[in-house]
């Protein structure tokens, strides 16, 4: 049985939009074991809208790695306690992708290395803000230039963070094109990436 924890992240930390996030101290927990065909369960956050199917960010990236390595799609039994709100801005997309890799990854033999991962859970998620601290934990800076992800992960002293849920959910779907996408999202990437002077 493979069993691993990825942290929930807030990103587009002050100046460091879609390049800039930081794990927090809270945690989905999930678990893979052989099976014949791939099954998935979820207790806590989440778990009505995601029991109705198998088919969801975890599994597709789970898919998702098995096809980069060319590995025909192992079966899986998956069961994720979750405790990242979902749809609350808290990187519950970015946790389900990177924990989908990871459990390919590790089921696999490790075939990819963390820069391999992070590439798709970046491809998958549009950008590294959420993914990179959910794969490395710490402060994360990224910056997407050609097809290379350059990372630069800082420590930071144990912070106290106060987390308010909306009572609206917050999606890619219903931010992407709208006024939280602009001014060109590329340009301010690249722009404030460098927020940090590296």
């Amino acid at each position: 049985m493979i069993k691993i924890r990825v942290p929930a992240t807030s990103a587009n930390l002050g100046p460091g939009f879609d390049c800039m996030g930081l794990a927090l101290d809270v945690w989905n927990e999930i678990t893979f074991e052989p099976a014949e065909k791939t099954t998935y369960h979820v207790t806590g956050e989440g778990a009505e809208k995601f029991n109705k199917g198998s088919r969801n960010l975890l599994t597709k990236a789970f898919a998702a790695l098995h096809e980069a390595c060319g590995r025909p799609l192992t079966g899986a039994s998956i069961r994720a306690r979750n405790e990242i709100p979902v749809s609350g801005g808290l990187g519950s997309s970015a946790a389900a992708i990177v924990a989908g890799l990871f459990g390919a990854n590790e089921t696999l033999g490790k075939p990819l290395g963390e820069l391999d991962l992070l590439k798709i859970a970046t491809e998958m998620e549009g950008h590294p803000d959420n993914a990179a601290p959910a794969l490395f934990g710490g402060l994360v800076v990224s910056v997407t230039a050609r097809d290379e992800i350059i990372t630069r992960r800082y420590e930071i002293p144990p912070l106290t963070l106060v987390i308010v849920k909306p009572l609206m959910e917050w999606t890619h779907k219903n931010c992407a094109g709208g006024a939280c996408r602009n001014p060109s999202p590329a340009r301010m990437r690249f722009t404030t990436s460098g927020a940090p002077r590296w």
